[in-house]
């Protein structure tokens, strides 16, 4: 009851999502809909499947995007679940990680 989902043929899902970043909802639980262009403050990720056959090493690096993308609120977590670190989920932590050592917190 505390949470929404959203797909991308949920009718309300931007005014879900709008209730989302306004903290109506604790949580939200969405496919790939979110992986570009949202940004919510404070927002902590995982990832369900993440060695799934959907997702590659850029897909992954670009839903792990969607955290820390405020000024005032840079951190946060990404989490990967999966049965098994493939090459697209080691990539992505890969290249998340080194692009993290350039950030001077």
């Amino acid at each position: 009851k505390k949470g929404a989902c959203v797909h991308s043929k949920k009718v309300d899902r931007n005014e879900l999502i709008q209730d989302f970043k306004n903290k109506k909802y604790a949580y939200l639980v969405t496919t790939s809909v979110l992986e570009r262009g949202v940004t919510v403050k404070n927002i902590q990720v995982i990832v369900v499947n993440a060695d799934s056959n959907i997702y590659t090493e850029g897909t992954l690096v670009q839903i792990a995007g969607r955290v820390g993308r405020k000024m005032d609120a840079f951190e946060g977590d990404i989490i990967f679940l999966c049965n098994l670190v493939n090459e697209h989920v080691q990539s992505a932590v890969d290249k998340i990680k080194e692009a993290n050592d350039y950030v001077d917190l």
